[in-house]
């Protein structure tokens, strides 16, 4: 299990990397998160470390950031700001978060997608599916113009996501 989620993380990793490149990059730790479910605190710390450690093999500056940084104000919008464990995101962190984008921050944000962020996008209504015995979100492909360095091919058998409910063209 670990293989494979070093591999999900150095896709998002390599990702924000070239998103980052002008910026330094804030890791969002999932302060709430790790409060409410204590034992989930092992793989966010793994997961994190991982992800810590995959943007120092690829030179990109970065530290980790709690909730409270971001709901203060105090993450500069010159920051990258990764949520790259958020299974889920409280009212008061969203509402800091959509304050961050307002100012020019830019995130990336995996696992889940606060309401005003969908709107935003265009989104609508988020429907949570997992990859089940169908195999649906196994296999992550690289496009030929992927930043040098991505896999080609990332398989993950503990994909799910939240879809859209619907799609217009």
């Amino acid at each position: 299990m670990a293989a494979r989620r070093r591999c999900s993380i150095a896709t998002i990793v390599l990702l924000a990397a070239t998103m980052a490149r002008a910026h330094d990059v804030a890791l969002l730790r999932p302060t709430q998160y790790l409060l409410d479910h204590p034992t989930a605190a092992g793989e966010v710390h793994e997961y994190l470390q991982t992800a810590r450690d995959l943007l120092a093999t690829v030179g990109v500056r970065h530290h980790t950031v709690e909730e409270s940084a971001l709901v203060t104000g105090s993450v500069p919008p010159r920051e990258f700001l990764i949520c790259a464990y958020n299974p889920d995101m409280p009212r008061e962190v969203g509402r800091a978060l959509e304050a961050f984008l307002g100012r020019g921050g830019s995130a990336l944000l995996c696992y889940f997608c606060p309401e005003p962020f969908r709107q935003r996008l265009g989104l609508g209504e988020l429907v949570y599916t997992p990859a089940g015995e169908q195999g649906r979100f196994r296999y992550l492909s690289a496009r030929p113009s992927a930043v040098p360095g991505m896999p080609e091919l990332v398989r993950q058998d503990s994909w799910n996501a939240y879809v859209p409910a619907t799609l217009d063209p």
